[in-house]
């Protein structure tokens, strides 16, 4: 039949570390967006454009360094240029399978993935920053600091997860700007519909530093 089952979801959001903990907030009419105060911005652009309309408030995760490397077994300096868009994604996911019960290394079938990410502004502002250090990584690409050039690309997101949590059916980075996360629940709709995969993961990360 075409009747899809959603039996697994997982998530983490500002204001909410899962997927129940953001219901809740919304049955109670929580505020989950962080309010600044003027000292608190790590950025403020009234001083270069005067007269814009600007509001101290936005969504933060908690946590979003946070990083179990060797469960997954990443080493420590993969994993410190590893953006965090792909630690999280890798995390979540695993999340997900264990709540739909499933092991990926005991399921039956394929199990396939399609999702996507923002634009690594970790890669921009946080290993970039030294001088020299975009110049030398793209002189040298794509023969040399792998880490860093595969860590951070978008294309490597899907597979990355799929060799990491042993899925077996395809995986596919999806990009369709603010859309990405939901055509990636679209492509998995039609990879099972299409007898792909018998089990697929779909979902999309944006998470920006600083």
């Amino acid at each position: 039949s075409d009747l899809i089952a959603i039996v697994g979801m997982a998530g983490r959001f500002p204001g909410a570390s899962s997927v129940a903990e953001f219901w809740q907030g919304m049955v109670e009419g929580r505020e989950m967006i962080s309010h600044f105060s003027e000292d608190e911005l790590d950025f403020d652009p009234r001083p270069t454009n005067p007269g814009t309309d600007y509001v101290l408030s936005r969504g933060i995760m908690q946590d979003p360094e946070m990083f179990d490397a060797k469960h997954f077994g990443i080493p420590p300096r993969e994993a410190a240029r590893l953006d965090p868009q792909h630690r999280i994604m890798l995390e979540v996911a695993q999340t997900a399978l264990e709540d739909a019960g499933h092991d990926p290394d005991r399921f039956a079938g394929r199990i396939g993935i399609f999702c996507g990410a923002s634009q690594s502004s970790y890669l921009l502002n946080n290993l970039l920053g030294a001088p020299g250090a975009a110049r030398e990584l793209a002189a040298s690409y794509p023969v040399k600091d792998f880490a860093t050039a595969f860590g951070n690309d978008k294309d490597f997101l899907a597979t990355r997860l799929a060799y990491k949590l042993n899925l077996k059916g395809p995986a596919m980075t999806v990009q369709t700007a603010c859309s990405t996360a939901l055509t990636a629940v679209s492509q998995a709709c039609n990879a099972l519909r299409e007898g792909q995969a018998d089990m697929v993961l779909a979902g999309g990360v944006s998470v920006t530093f600083p």
